[in-house]
């Protein structure tokens, strides 16, 4: 069965990138960062702002610096759960696949939990978690699972 997965050098990219895009969140959460040089135009399918007009298909001036942080994350979790392992055989294969399972269940579970008990601003937070929340999950369960496995062919030797 051919599978489509990263090259394995892809791995420790995704972490860094992961690694980086946590510290730039962190910073823009915790000291405010936005920088002044990321305010661009760019092209907006659609724009809500704010006591504002609505606008489609037309060009805004935005902070790029949020959707920046997005990507590395997005990218550093693509790269680190599904890059080749030193030695992929079967057992990964299925480590994958019940990782991936477990995680879109928990992440569905948690979203359809938090559409009963958060409401507004705290949802649409809540909703863009949910946005990494496969990836993330899929990650911690794959990492942890191999690690639990490493571990116990150690104790054997």
């Amino acid at each position: 069965m051919k599978t489509y997965l990263f090259p394995s050098v892809y791995q420790k990219l995704g972490f860094t990138l992961f690694i980086v895009a946590l510290v730039l969140f962190i910073g823009t959460l915790v000291f405010d960062w936005e920088f002044s040089f990321l305010t661009v135009k760019v092209w907006a399918l659609w724009d809500i702002e704010f006591l504002a007009d609505t606008q489609y298909f037309a060009f805004i001036e935005n902070n790029i610096f949020d959707e920046i942080i997005l990507v590395l994350f997005i990218l550093g979790l693509l790269f680190s759960g599904f890059s080749k392992q030193k030695i992929e055989d079967e057992y990964i294969a299925k480590t994958r696949l019940s990782s991936l399972l477990s995680a879109v269940l928990i992440n569905y579970v948690l979203l359809i939990l938090g559409s009963f008990f958060l409401y507004g601003l705290a949802f649409y937070y809540f909703a863009l978690f949910a946005l990494l929340g496969v990836l993330l999950i899929y990650n911690l369960k794959f990492h942890l699972n191999l690690y639990v496995q490493q571990k116990s062919l150690q104790h054997e030797e």
